[in-house]
């Protein structure tokens, strides 16, 4: 144990960006900067004189600082932009980390999105001064998308000087773990050993924040899960894996030091009988593993390589679960459990394991399947689906039967697909038969979760070749948008009227004010921001006075655009809750991704009830009142005395005895 503590320890220090911006700081503070900040000075001097009408206001942005500290922190920002890269580095990107650090935070702005222009322009002018310096030079490039992208060559005498050796030594953000993360607690966070943080947020970890004992026992469940590299691990899955357009970057370029990570992972991974993944909440409670490259919560790849270190004999029950589920892997479209004994005993085992080696999963559980019935302990990972997770929320928030049966949380003798009676309505509205579950199941999720008429009738389905493409393109050709709009939204009030009714509620919950918080009933709080990704532009000149301009996509907070938000955050937030209920009363393990929950094959029929369970739990509250009474008193009490948050007639019966709440 203790020579696996100091092996943790020493894959952390290679793993944590705090480790690597710790070690650039000591660099360049033990370094002679005078050379550079004459330099910088001088840069300056010569943009004073150019004769331009913008001359006063740049010049005001590079000495809203001290040469010195603008020196140092665009060093710290290239050198770690370079170290750092899988393909190129983004000149704007680097601009506006530099511009962030450096703008004074009294700095004058109009709004958010000038403040987040002028912070640009800083940034953009410093890396203007670095470039006279020699520190790095331009180089316009083309992505596969057909966009120019203003790049970095950064000077690789300058990296060298501060980090040497530093481009063999880095590995990951992130990583899977040797021994047993630390517990999260009330007053201390969890996770690694170097770095532990309890908390997820857009901009990266927060070490800080902490949540409730009572919260923390689900994730430190999970933490406490022993996995394991599958040991019949087929290779001819892993050379697969490494011609998927995940290790391409968006020239079309492999992105070999990226796959090189990976592969150091497996290997480590490979090395040891159990390995774990420490557990951190975003804002809303959702728990993630903080894993890089081999993951539980990763792709179907990632999924396949991994087995629960505990292994089981497969009881007879337990089989017959293995065998549903690897029959529902099989299958695209997943059939009731006795219909899917039948159909696997329909087969021989000659069909059964050509059809299941199409799929990393599938092929995994199916050696699993034969080693399980020859009375081997396996450590296999079934996983247990909800169906249209968001509408099943919407349906036990307001208790509508008719949402419910849509998506099996109300058994109707069959199981639901509210794909399938979305697109049949949609083919009833426009007269057309172009509708079907698939093309429409996009525009489903994405609308139940805040998505307004151009992001939810379009998409990009194939952003290596830019094409755009959607449930828009499957209307009539001479349909304007608000008429696909009102036309999509008609039919989801069809299928689900008490379901869209109850989102629309909320959504009329407007509250000025950038950031809503309220606290879930096992302690966790909520505490979601407002904010929209907008397009900012920033500009620099140059010795010969010439305006040049510099783009970046960056998050702004905006209380106006926070309705749309709303009812998704509340939603993200029921489900993460309903998830550490269902956890917490697990006494096997669970491998858990959103609205999906894993287990050995022997406690399937166990944690199928327990979802049940819970979820006749949240039917049976008043949670969605006690979350928006916590946001708006006033429009809740009134809500409330309207009736227009009753409850429908579903009822913790109809719950209870559903039988494919997951599947």
């Amino acid at each position: 144990m203790k020579n696996l503590t100091y092996k943790q320890t020493m894959v952390e220090n290679k793993a944590s960006m705090n480790q690597i911006d710790q070690f650039i700081a000591v660099s360049i503070n033990s370094t002679d900067l005078t050379p550079l900040v004459d330099g910088f000075n001088k840069y300056v001097a010569d943009i004073s004189a150019v004769d331009s009408k913008f001359t006063e206001h740049h010049i005001a942005l590079l000495t809203a600082n001290s040469a010195e500290k603008s020196v140092t922190v665009a060093l710290k920002a290239l050198i770690k932009a370079d170290i750092t890269k899988s393909a190129y580095v983004d000149r704007n990107v680097v601009a506006n980390t530099i511009g962030k650090k450096l703008l004074p935070k009294k700095a004058k702005a109009k709004s958010a999105y000038d403040r987040a222009s002028v912070a640009l322009s800083l940034g953009l002018n410093i890396i203007n001064a670095c470039a006279s310096l020699n520190l790095v030079h331009y180089k316009m490039i083309t992505t596969t998308e057909k966009h120019n992208v203003s790049t970095l060559i950064v000077n690789a005498n300058l990296v060298e000087q501060h980090i040497r050796d530093w481009h063999t030594k880095y590995t990951r953000a992130s990583n899977f773990m040797l021994i047993k993360p630390i517990d999260h607690t009330t007053f201390t966070p969890g996770g690694y050993l170097t770095t532990p943080r309890t908390m997820l947020n857009s901009s990266g970890f927060s070490s800080i924040k902490t949540q409730d004992d009572n919260t923390n026992l689900a994730a430190n469940m999970l933490q406490d899960t022993a996995y394991a590299v599958r040991a019949n691990l087929d290779t001819k899955w892993i050379e697969q894996y490494r011609t998927s357009d995940k290790w391409f970057n968006d020239r079309g370029q492999f992105m070999t030091a990226e796959w090189t990570k990976f592969v150091e992972d497996l290997r480590l991974a490979s090395s040891v009988d159990e390995i774990y993944f420490p557990v951190a909440y975003d804002d809303r409670g959702r728990m993630y593993e903080t894993s890089a490259y081999i993951k539980y919560q990763g792709d179907k790849y990632q999924k396949s390589m991994l087995e629960f270190a505990n292994k089981e004999v497969c009881t007879e029950e337990g089989l017959e679960m293995l065998i549903v589920n690897l029959v529902n892997e099989i299958h695209s479209d997943k059939i009731n459990f006795d219909e899917a004994l039948v159909w696997f005993e329909s087969q021989s085992d000659e069909a059964i394991m050509e059809l299941a080696s199409n799929s990393p999963i599938s092929d995994a559980m199916y050696m699993d399947y034969i080693s399980a019935k020859a009375g081997n302990a396996v450590g296999t990972i079934t996983h247990w689906d909800a169906t249209n997770s968001g509408l099943q929320f919407y349906s036990l928030l307001g208790g509508d039967k008719i949402a419910a049966s849509l998506c099996n949380v109300y058994n109707t003798g069959t199981i639901a697909d509210a794909y399938k009676a979305l697109a049949d309505a949609l083919n009833t509205a426009t007269g057309t038969e172009t509708f079907n579950r698939s093309n429409v199941k996009n525009a489903f999720m994405t609308y139940l979760y805040g998505s307004m008429a151009k992001n939810t009738l379009y998409k990009i389905s194939d952003p290596k070749n830019g094409v755009t493409a959607g449930i828009a393109e499957f209307f009539p050709a001479d349909w304007s948008e608000d008429k696909m709009w009102n036309t999509f939204e008609g039919s989801m009030l069809t299928i689900a009227p008490a379901a869209v009714k109850l989102m629309n509620l909320i959504y009329s919950y407007n509250v000025d004010q950038t950031k809503f918080c309220w606290t879930m009933p096992d302690g966790f709080r909520v505490e979601t921001t407002s904010t929209s990704t907008e397009t900012v532009k920033g500009y620099f000149i140059d010795h010969s006075g010439k305006t040049h301009e510099g783009t970046c996509e960056v998050k702004l907070e905006e209380y106006n655009k926070f309705s749309r938000a709303l009812a998704p955050n509340i939603i993200h937030s029921v489900d993460a809750y309903f998830g550490r209920e269902v956890i917490k009363r697990c006494y096997f393990d669970v491998s858990f991704i959103h609205d999906s929950f894993g287990c050995h094959p022997n406690h399937a029929l166990e944690l199928q009830q327990i979802v049940r369970e819970v979820a006749a739990m949240i039917l049976e509250s008043d949670l969605l009142i006690d979350i928006l009474a916590q946001i708006s008193p006033e429009q809740t009490a009134y809500n409330v005395r309207k009736g227009k948050l009753s409850k429908g007639s579903l009822s913790v019966d109809d719950v209870l005895s559903s039988e494919y709440i997951v599947r």
